[in-house]
């Protein structure tokens, strides 16, 4: 169900497809998850084990596997067609199991199990809701196991049991047409959500307080919110000189203006939350977590997305997903999968985006009969939300980058383009400005350099 070509460390079929307490999963197991009739009987499912070698794989946060499903000939009539699914995408996090097989800092532990929890969770109560009333395409979900031990982390073990998307495809960049496409789900996403009292309680009493994996909260390594300013001005002496966005005005003082307002930035998002714009987030919305399936078909760019059109999309892994502000996911997708060549790096193209995500959420919005935000009123919300990531990226993210690095990244799959590519970290960096710029003109309480 999706590219793991930047995380799979090898592992066998009798190695991952086992049950959270170790026991193998066989026919007769996956029988009784998809509710089959007569789940005794394993005989209309065989060679449950035959998975490609390259659809297993072991990372460090998961096990993985794609199961294939066959059935005997001799057990269904001619008339009958099979109600299950022909395949199936198997992810085990048994946090044992994980740490033995890739260590870390004990501090990032409950961070990380904490992230599994919510993605199964997710899985579980959130996607039938939003396949059923929302409209939004996600793998259908017919097991889940949460065992989330809060005192114990590393003894916490999930399990989900999902459709194989086989009729989908990654892409390793975005053009324009397929990034419309990813917008109008987000957009449906957003407004199913949006200040709904149905169900946002759940969201917040189920899910992270606050969705994407970098605000302050979440944020277990000290220096990465204390060493901004030092982290940005090493990288940009590492890239003074490779583009003309290093020299131009303001780019001196971002690290120190990053690093002096964390906390206002902090502020500032949940003031957009707690001011009528909250929504759920997936936190994480980009390239390697967004399908498209074979036949998609991008939408105009001249008017709204319908809110029952037919998307011919469908995204995946929900760790850090949770309540935020809608422009959190458009600025992400943009930073981590939108192409310089073609699209941020010509004129108007970065607007109709932004415009055409706009209006697609008002449709959706209108739908509801919830009011729906101004472009102005996004367009200040995405300063705040993009400066608050940036930050990030300058801490974390791009804390060791070089121009080798960016040459090294260029075809890894799970990397965003900002870490791939030159001109888009550049855009990446003018769009931090831009951003200063505006949060200077309309905030007096930013803390200049």
């Amino acid at each position: 169900m999706g590219l793991y070509s930047d995380t799979v460390n090898g592992g066998s079929a009798d190695d991952i497809l086992r049950d959270v307490d170790g026991t193998p999963i066989d026919a007769r197991w996956i029988a009784e998850k998809l509710g089959v009739e007569n789940p005794d009987s394993i005989e209309i499912l065989e060679d449950v084990k035959a998975v490609p070698t390259s659809l297993i794989g072991r990372g460090p946060h998961s096990f993985v596997a794609r199961i294939t499903l066959h059935i005997r000939t001799n057990t269904v009539g001619a008339d009958e067609t099979p109600t299950f699914p022909r395949a199936l995408f198997i992810k085990r996090c048994v946090v044992q199991d994980l740490l033995e097989a890739f260590a870390r800092p004990s501090v990032k532990i409950p961070r990380d199990v904490n992230s599994y929890n919510n993605e199964t969770v997710f899985y579980h109560t959130f996607c039938p809701i939003l396949r059923e009333k929302a409209g939004v395409d996600v793998a259908k979900t017919y097991h889940c196991h949460v065992e989330h031990n809060k005192d114990s982390p590393e003894l916490s073990r999930f399990l989900i049991l999902v459709e194989s998307l086989d009729n989908y495809e990654q892409v390793r960049c975005q053009d324009v047409g397929r990034l419309r496409g990813s917008l109008a789900q987000l957009a449906r996403m957003h407004a199913f959500f949006w200040n709904n009292v149905d169900y946002l309680p759940s969201v917040r009493d189920k899910l992270w307080s606050r969705g994407g994996f970098w605000d302050v909260e979440k944020t277990t390594i000290p220096g990465d919110l204390s060493k901004i300013k030092e982290r940005y001005d090493t990288f940009l002496e590492r890239f003074r000189g490779t583009h003309a966005v290093f020299s131009e005005p303001g780019v001196e003082t971002l690290g120190d203006e990053l690093q002096h307002n964390v906390a206002w930035l902090d502020g500032q998002v949940a003031r957009i939350m707690h001011s009528g714009r909250t929504t759920v987030v997936h936190g994480d919305y980009k390239n390697a977590n967004i399908f498209f399936r074979k036949d998609f078909q991008a939408p105009s760019g001249g008017e709204p997305v319908r809110p029952d059109a037919d998307l011919g999309m469908c995204m995946i892994d929900y760790q850090w997903t949770g309540p935020g502000v809608a422009m959190q996911d458009v600025i992400y997708l943009l930073t981590t999968s939108a192409p310089y060549e073609g699209c941020l790096g010509v004129q108007g193209c970065e607007e109709e985006l932004l415009r055409f995500y706009h209006v697609s959420l008002c449709e959706h919005l209108k739908a509801r009969g919830e009011p729906a935000p101004t472009y102005g009123v996004l367009l200040d919300d995405l300063d705040i939300v993009a400066l608050d990531y940036f930050r990030m990226l300058f801490s974390y993210m791009l804390k060791s980058a070089t121009l080798q690095t960016l040459i090294d990244n260029k075809e890894k799959f799970n990397r965003g383009q900002y870490i791939r590519n030159l001109d888009n970290l550049a855009w990446m960096v003018r769009k931090a400005l831009t951003c200063v710029r505006n949060v200077k003109s309309k905030y007096t309480d930013w803390k200049s350099s």
